[in-house]
């Protein structure tokens, strides 16, 4: 099989900063609340200074909070 030029590259090399960012901050909110901190305030400590950018992190966060809750509980069941 003939070898990609892009093969080799990492996952996010064509990701631009706002994309990094917006994966980095939703991870960091997940594993706080995984680790016990309530939702609120794991979204309060992390640093975006993008108003608009921030809401949909946050917004994008609690969806994930809930659908892994949801199948977490769909799972043990």
């Amino acid at each position: 099989m003939e070898e990609k030029w892009y093969d080799g590259l990492s996952d996010d090399i064509f990701s631009t900063e706002e994309d990094k960012k917006y994966k980095e901050t939703v991870e960091k909110i997940r594993d706080a609340v995984k680790n016990g901190m309530g939702f609120d305030d794991a979204c309060a400590s992390v640093n975006i200074e993008d108003a608009g950018l921030k809401k949909i992190i946050i917004d994008d966060a609690l969806k994930v909070l809930i659908a892994d809750m949801y199948f977490m509980q769909k799972m043990s069941t």
